[in-house]
């Protein structure tokens, strides 16, 4: 994983609160550990991502900054994909249609979904609206 001077900034002490949102009080030392597990997650085997960029979907809020965190923790480049655009434009966005931001596999691709509260990616069950929970593209309806 890339060593990034934000690790060492983001939270000293890890007790202090990093985000308020509507789920409650995030402190910075969870939220470094869910960054962490996404980041786990992503890389697989790899070690690095290598500038590779990372789609993904995510309430406004702890999920949304544990995703990005944790992508730019494992080298690639978080490419933040808005809840609200019309879905032609997601769907473009998630097949690699826009610049080549990959789509599910390997290590990097599309994240579906935000954070799930235990740190994983592409569960959708960290709220907020999720159309494309399906890491191989958006889900339909």
């Amino acid at each position: 994983m890339t060593g990034l001077r934000i690790w060492d900034l983001a939270g000293e002490p890890l007790s202090r609160p990093a985000i308020l949102d509507e789920t409650g009080t995030t402190v910075y030392a969870a939220l470094r550990e869910r960054a962490a597990s996404v980041a786990a997650r992503l890389l697989g085997s790899a070690s690095d991502l290598a500038g590779a960029p990372v789609a993904y979907l995510a309430a406004p809020g702890a999920d949304h900054v544990a995703v990005q965190w944790g992508i730019w923790r494992a080298g690639g480049i978080a490419v933040s994909v808005g809840l609200h655009h019309p879905r032609p434009e997601i769907e473009y966005l998630l097949v690699g249609g826009a610049g080549g931001v990959p789509r599910g596999g390997g290590a990097a691709g599309a994240v579906g979904g935000a954070a799930s509260a235990g740190g994983g990616v592409g569960g959708g069950d960290g709220g907020g609206e999720d159309p494309g929970a399906d890491a191989s593209g958006p889900a339909d309806g």
